[in-house]
């Protein structure tokens, strides 16, 4: 083998030599990254898995809370209901009683007190109507009652429950319908009444003086109370 091929083995041997360590080298990096994605990915891995584990203990523990809601309200609500049904006996045995007192001969005094005792009566009775349809929300048991109303009577029957209570403030009730107003209309009597009677109680309650009248026109092909 002459000088300059020898040369140019040996030229060539080293670069073999050379590729193959940067084969190796670049073959470890492979490796090393190839360890660390693995490591990364059971890292992820586990924490998705904790995460979800987490997210599922959460969600029973929310559902045990909401069914623990569910049964304190509902006992709640049966609360309500008792106490009211309970309320309103001894309530309506007051309220004839004070009928009674007040078809029986009375001084002036005597009458005045009466009607005071009976708008208190009917107040406390409409309170425990008030519980009871709190509890019939809550259990989605409401329902609308539409009869036929004599339109005049209703107004003057929620206006006269007041009057004795406005008396004692040093007010005047009052009702006042307008012109145009059907004899009968078809209502729910005992939601309207009890809407009206809040607002006429709120009335009272923020007049100072003068009076306060309980009203209603036609509006609207409707009646606007």
């Amino acid at each position: 083998m002459s000088p300059e091929d020898e040369k140019a083995l040996r030229k060539e041997l080293k670069r073999v030599c050379r590729e193959r360590d940067r084969l190796v080298a670049s073959l470890e990096r492979s490796e090393k990254t190839t360890l660390a994605s693995r490591s990364i990915t059971d890292n992820i891995q586990e924490e998705l898995q904790r995460r979800i584990l987490e997210q599922q203990r959460t969600a029973a523990a929310l559902e045990v809370a909401r069914a623990d809601a569910e049964a304190a309200n509902a006992a709640k609500t049966q609360l309500l209901a008792s106490i009211s049904h309970e309320l309103r006996t001894p309530m309506n045995g007051v309220l004839g009683t004070t009928q009674i007192l007040a078809g029986s001969p009375l001084n002036a005094d005597q009458a005045e007190l009466v009607d005071v005792l009976q708008g208190s009566t009917i107040s406390l009775i409409r309170l425990v109507d008030q519980l009871l349809d709190f509890a019939q929300l809550e259990t989605g048991a409401v329902e609308l009652k539409p009869e036929t109303v004599q339109l005049s009577g209703m107004v003057s029957k929620v206006a006269s429950l007041h009057r004795s209570n406005a008396r004692v403030r040093g007010l005047e009730m009052r009702a006042s319908l307008g012109e145009g107003l059907p004899e009968w209309v078809e209502v729910d009597d005992a939601r309207l009444s009890q809407v009206l009677t809040n607002l006429i109680d709120n009335a009272l309650r923020f007049t100072q003086e003068g009076s306060v009248v309980v009203g209603a026109s036609m509006v609207d092909g409707g009646v606007r109370f």
